[in-house]
């Protein structure tokens, strides 16, 4: 990712991405585990993760990310491999 984009930035920038998760944003949407069920079934490789660092806790949230119940083979493609295929 470009130094200085924030992931909301690059979301808006890149067509092929369509959700995503800013700081501690998703786990107090409604929906969320519908995005889950997406995230596991069609919609692992559009989604990634992202964080609200430095105003959210980065090791906290990432804890509840993890426990979200995204399955193991998409796990390394929303915290990185989705990045780097979709850089712009």
């Amino acid at each position: 990712m470009a130094a200085g984009l924030g992931s909301s930035d690059f979301a808006g920038r890149s067509p092929q991405v369509q959700c995503l998760s800013v700081g501690g944003c998703v786990f107090k949407l409604s929906g969320t585990q519908q995005y889950i069920e997406a995230v596991n079934d069609f919609l692992g490789d559009r989604f990634f993760y992202g964080t609200g660092y430095p105003v959210a806790p980065l090791a906290d949230y990432f804890e509840k990310f993890k426990g979200l119940g995204i399955k193991a083979e998409y796990m390394d493609k929303v915290l990185y491999q989705n990045l780097e295929k979709y850089s712009i």
